[in-house]
C-alpha cells in the first residue's frame, strides 16, 4: 500500500511539473517580457480597453496556444499583456496572430468576447503586427476596426504652469476583402464601395438599409455570405 501511494504521488507531481513546465514553455514561445505596471505616470486616464485583467486566450502560429490566461490589452502601445505569478509580460506581437478577453457586465463596455487579430496588409500607418477588433468574419469579407490612442496635451488650468497629458481615442473601421484593406466610414456609399457586390446592394435596398450602425453591416455582410 504504501508503495502504491509513493508511486501515485511520485506520479501526481510529475504531471504538476510538466503542466508547470508547459506553462513557462508557452509563454516563452511568445516571448514574453516583464514590464512595469504603471506604465504611463503622469499621464491623465487609461491606455487599457477595460483596466481590469480578464480572461483571455491567445494563439499564434500551428498550435501555440496560451488558455485561461489573464490578459489586458494597451490600446496607445497595442500591446498584449498577460498576468502570471504576480507579474506583468509584454507579449511580442510578432509571436500572436489573435486573442479574446471575454469583457463582463462590469464594464463600461458590452459584455461579451473581444476578438483581435493581427496579420492583416499595411494600411493608414498601421503594419502586420497591428491588432484589429474583429466584428465579422467571413470566407468573403472581414469587417474590423481598429482604436487609435493618442497623447493630447491640454493647456494649462488656472493656477498651474504644467500642461496636463491625456489620453485620446478615435475609432477606424476597415472591410477586408480581395487581400486589401478598405478604410471605411458607417455610411452606405462606404461600405457598398468596399463590398463591390451586387448582391450586398440589393440586400441593402431591400430591407432599406442605411449602413450607419455596425449591428447593420454585420447583418448585410452574414446575409451576403450565405448566399
Amino acid at each position: 500500500m504504501l508503495r502504491l501511494f509513493q508511486i501515485i504521488s511520485t506520479t501526481l507531481l510529475t504531471l504538476l511539473c510538466v503542466a508547470g513546465y508547459a506553462q513557462i514553455s508557452n509563454l516563452t514561445a511568445f516571448d514574453g517580457t516583464p514590464i512595469k505596471e504603471n506604465r504611463y505616470p503622469n499621464v491623465k486616464g487609461s491606455p487599457w480597453l477595460v483596466d481590469a485583467w480578464l480572461d483571455g486566450e491567445v494563439w499564434g502560429e500551428g498550435e501555440q496556444r496560451l488558455k485561461n490566461v489573464k490578459l489586458r490589452y494597451d490600446e496607445y502601445a497595442d500591446d498584449v499583456v498577460l498576468f502570471k505569478e504576480g507579474k506583468s509580460f509584454r507579449l511580442n506581437p510578432a509571436t500572436i496572430r489573435g486573442f479574446v478577453v471575454y469583457v463582463p457586465e462590469s464594464s463600461d463596455l458590452e459584455a461579451k468576447p473581444y476578438v483581435y487579430k493581427n496579420g492583416y496588409p499595411e494600411v493608414d500607418n498601421n503594419s502586420k503586427n497591428t491588432f484589429y477588433r474583429v466584428l465579422y468574419e467571413g470566407k468573403k469579407a472581414v469587417f474590423l476596426y481598429r482604436t487609435k490612442v493618442e497623447l493630447f496635451e491640454n493647456a494649462p488650468t488656472y493656477g498651474s504652469a504644467v500642461n496636463e497629458t491625456s489620453f485620446v481615442r478615435k475609432k477606424r473601421y476597415y472591410i477586408y476583402k480581395d487581400g486589401k484593406m478598405h478604410p471605411v466610414l458607417l455610411n452606405k456609399k462606404d461600405i457598398l464601395n468596399a463590398l463591390n457586390d451586387k448582391a450586398a446592394e440589393a440586400y441593402a435596398a431591400k430591407n432599406k438599409m442605411k449602413l450607419k450602425k455596425e449591428e447593420e453591416i454585420i447583418q448585410l455582410m452574414a446575409a451576403v455570405e450565405s448566399m
